[in-house]
């Protein structure tokens, strides 16, 4: 029993906090987690029991899945700044979920360059539901996502929900987008760049593979990634137009440049109007 109290002591530790609050939860919460509650109790925590256990918690998580929300999305093509958007978003007190954060990747091929390691299918649906449930009644702001994000996956039934709501498209000249994505990515070691490039080579096409890894390998990182936001803007396009996309309403919302605040400012204001 002591390596439990041992293990509660190190929970506690890494939060970093004063509160020696701890959750306690088995598979159908039934005497285990009542011993072990009553154990911790004894060392002088505070125990919160999951009531139903674990199973109870899996089934609640699914149940979030298929209610309905009032879901913001914005759209656009890659290098628009979507995640300062969603963070600028939130200091204006609007209410976000940013899916990538909660995934731990960005969704390209280079999604997890910079990230930390993904959380399990599971867990990534844990989090998610606790971010629906947190923000039920409020209108929620999300990036428009494909379906899998490195190792996960937005569950279906929520995804679908995603698809059919109006879509605030950022419309951003081709330049400004490639700055932003050079900013961002082009920080990045050449090795791990050329295996997100390797990754995509089937449907990039032989010529644009080559043409970007030796611009990568002489130091031209623009046209590099000139070649591969091309080809993420095609790919894009076509995700937007698809039969699965459904018939949403997309809502162009032009600026010149990828300053967030700005962005954000036409995307409030234009959520306003439309009384969305």
């Amino acid at each position: 029993m002591v390596r439990h109290v041992e293990e509660a002591e190190k929970i506690i530790a890494l939060r970093k906090r004063s509160s020696r609050e701890i959750g306690v939860h088995c598979w159908r919460g039934g005497m285990r987690s009542s011993a072990m509650a009553w154990l911790l109790d004894l060392y002088g925590f505070k125990v919160y029991l999951l009531n139903g256990g674990y199973k109870a918690f899996r089934h609640w998580v699914l149940e979030q899945f298929e209610k309905e929300y009032k879901l913001f999305i914005v759209g656009g093509y890659s290098g628009g700044n979507k995640t300062g958007v969603l963070q600028e978003l939130k200091n204006a007190r609007e209410a976000i979920i940013d899916l990538e954060a909660i995934a731990s990747h960005k969704g390209s091929a280079f999604g997890g360059l910079g990230m930390a390691p993904q959380p399990s299918q599971e867990q990534f649906d844990n989090l998610l539901a606790l971010e629906l449930h947190k923000n039920f009644d409020k209108k929620i702001w999300m990036e428009a996502e494909s379906q899998r994000l490195g190792n996960v996956n937005i569950p279906f039934v929520f995804y679908q929900k995603m698809r059919v709501q109006p879509t605030f498209f950022l419309d951003i000249p081709f330049e400004k987008r490639l700055s932003h994505i050079l900013d961002h990515y082009g920080k990045f070691e050449k090795a791990s760049l050329i295996n997100g490039i390797m990754r995509i080579k089937k449907k990039l096409g032989g010529l644009e593979t080559k043409t970007a890894v030796n611009a990568l390998l002489e130091d031209d990182l623009r046209t590099c990634f000139s070649v591969l936001l091309k080809y993420y803007d095609k790919l894009y396009l076509k995700s937007t137009h698809s039969k699965e996309a459904g018939e949403r309403e997309l809502i162009y919302i032009e600026n010149e440049t990828t300053d967030a605040k700005s962005i954000t400012e036409k995307l409030i204001q234009d959520a306003r109007t439309r009384n969305h």
